[in-house]
């Protein structure tokens, strides 16, 4: 005899919430349990098989980062001319494929091993690293909210906080191989 999907979906709502509230929970069920929700659970999918081809073409989750990316990406274009301008304070040549921009104080150690990172690099690949002082970013670095030097910045990115030189170089190389 087929079950009927309403009483077996109602069957398989009352297995799962079982007690008050939803007090049954389902990872200690005892084996009898189990192979009587398992029955459940078989009886419903055969009886709604659309619930399997539902399931498998599930559009894909939601980014919950998405709306936080886009407004950081809108912060960085919104001060693109400070960060990445080719003629200020700055190393590698003028007209590099890339262009970083490098936040950090002078008396900064982190900054300061990060720009002989990032000057090494400049040796190695076509970049330019455009270098500012707090101060010059402040408003940037308030409206990004970051606290932690150095502050690296690509068109599309922020990194916060001292960053291995192996980290910096994979990042780069990712950029310029576009």
């Amino acid at each position: 005899m087929r079950a009927r999907p309403v009483r077996a979906a109602a069957v398989l709502a009352l297995a799962l919430w079982g007690g008050p509230m939803g007090a049954t929970d389902i990872t200690a069920l005892t084996p009898a349990e189990r192979q009587a929700f398992g029955a459940l659970v078989k009886s419903y999918l055969m009886a709604n098989p659309s619930v399997i081809a539902q399931a498998l073409s599930a559009t894909t989750p939601t980014d919950l980062y998405a709306d936080d990316r886009e407004a950081d990406l809108s912060i960085i274009a919104r001060h693109k001319a400070l960060l990445f301008d080719r003629r200020a304070e700055g190393f590698g040549e003028a007209d590099a494929a890339l262009v970083i921009a490098l936040i950090g104080a002078g008396d900064c150690a982190p900054c300061q091993m990060a720009e002989a990172d990032l000057r090494a690099l400049a040796d190695r690949y076509d970049i330019r690293v455009r270098r500012l002082m707090p101060e010059e970013a402040a408003t940037f670095l308030s409206e990004m909210q970051i606290t932690d030097l150095p502050a690296y910045v690509f068109e599309n990115m922020v990194l916060s906080g001292a960053m291995p030189a192996v980290v910096m170089d994979r990042y780069i190389a990712q950029r310029l191989d576009k």
